[in-house]
């Protein structure tokens, strides 16, 4: 068993934090003990609290990854991060090993080194999984760079809730402080309908923290009004006269907007779906895609 995080997240069905880590940590003092292996690892991240809290069973091998000074059995750390890609350094048992990933986000490193835990777990090693991992292509809809047109950068990723804004966007700025100094970051993002209403505010918050402009739109509104959603987002605007923040609810056009305004320095975000084919509208799963839309966008700002 691997556990990676907990973040705010399925609190429409666990109510709370805690309950929701009752239910990861039974993955392991519960399932992990009932395994036949004689020997089943359980892997776990040293990067958040919640990771030293779990408990794991007599007959599995504890094996921990966290960053670089954690003390966890395999370590990493940032050495470069762009736009484009990102580079670490990872440690175990005395072996050292840099990986080059084609994707932005420091983020990507505790995922890699999970994935190379896995591999020494079932009897590889550091290098060996740092190599399988060198022709890693990225998760489609995961930190993807759609394209450029007239120097704008437009990506496409999954978070959906306030913890993985506070984890991309601020790598985002870094990348851009050095690559595109005088861009603007403008993120676009909605939440989901009939899902946890208590996190809505916390996104346009986090959300604000490091872009220069929002767009807030809709994103699965499910049974709910897309409108109602969007004002519980606007309650976490700091004043109601802050004008770096607007309102469509029509995700196309909201999406299609933004590119026919960013600047060739700009880096536009499209949170929230990553490569869902559809949007959610009351029970329908009506036929839409970010990447197709913003393709398509691209397509005609190059006309």
């Amino acid at each position: 068993g691997v556990f990676t995080n907990l973040t705010r997240d399925h609190l429409d069905y666990h109510h709370t934090l805690e309950a929701y880590f009752d239910a990861k940590e039974r993955l392991f003092t519960e399932t992990l003990a009932q395994s036949p292996k004689p020997s089943p690892h359980a892997i776990i991240n040293l990067d958040t609290p919640y990771g030293a809290r779990i408990r794991v069973p007599p007959n599995a091998t504890r094996l921990t990854y966290g960053r670089r000074g954690s003390g966890a059995d395999l370590e990493h750390e940032v050495v470069a991060l762009g736009l484009d890609e990102s580079v670490f350094r990872f440690f175990h048992g005395g072996e050292r090993v840099e990986l080059r990933l084609p994707m932005l986000g420091a983020f990507n490193g505790a995922n890699a080194l999970a994935a190379v835990a896995i591999g020494i777990a079932a009897g590889g090693d550091l290098r060996s999984g740092v190599e399988a991992l060198r022709a890693f292509p990225g998760v489609p809809g995961r930190v993807q760079r759609i394209g450029e047109r007239n120097g704008t950068a437009v990506f496409v990723d999954y978070a959906h809730d306030p913890h993985a804004l506070e984890a991309l966007l601020p790598n985002v700025r870094e990348a851009m402080q050095r690559e595109r100094p005088g861009g603007r970051l403008v993120t676009v993002f909605g939440c989901g309908g009939d899902r946890d209403r208590g996190k809505r505010p916390l996104m346009l918050r986090a959300a604000l923290r490091e872009s220069d402009r929002v767009v807030v739109t809709s994103d699965n509104p499910r049974g709910e009004d897309p409108a109602a959603i969007a004002a519980e987002i606007l309650t976490g605007l700091p004043s109601p006269s802050d004008e770096r923040v607007t309102v469509e609810l029509d995700r196309r056009l909201a999406i299609e907007r933004t590119l026919a305004s960013a600047a060739p320095e700009d880096v536009v975000l499209v949170l929230g779906k990553g490569h869902e084919p559809y949007q959610i509208v009351g029970e329908r799963r009506l036929p839409y895609s970010d990447l197709a839309v913003i393709d398509e966008s691209l397509a005609q700002r190059e006309r």
